[in-house]
């Protein structure tokens, strides 16, 4: 992948707008939907996005961590050390 794409996945822009698409995409069906068959494969279709999305995200974040600690730019770890 590409560092531009993980970086996409990774972003905060991203984490906030995957939880209320996939909150939408997971209620839409019950409300609109008049056929249970067809909204039991939606949702399915769904979940399997919304595991592929997780999955990519902490791909993403594992595949960035070493290069955030190479390139000397502070770690979230860092954050969570007391100060001294």
């Amino acid at each position: 992948m590409s560092q531009r794409l993980l970086r996409l996945l990774v972003s905060p822009e991203l984490s906030l707008l995957s939880p209320m698409l996939f909150a939408g995409l997971y209620t839409w069906p019950l409300l609109t939907s008049d056929r249970p068959s067809k909204t039991v494969i939606f949702m399915f279709v769904v979940w399997c996005l919304h595991v592929a999305v997780m999955g990519a995200t902490h791909y993403a974040s594992r595949k960035l961590e070493p290069e955030r600690k190479h390139s000397g730019a502070p770690s979230d770890r860092a954050h969570d050390a007391p100060a001294e």
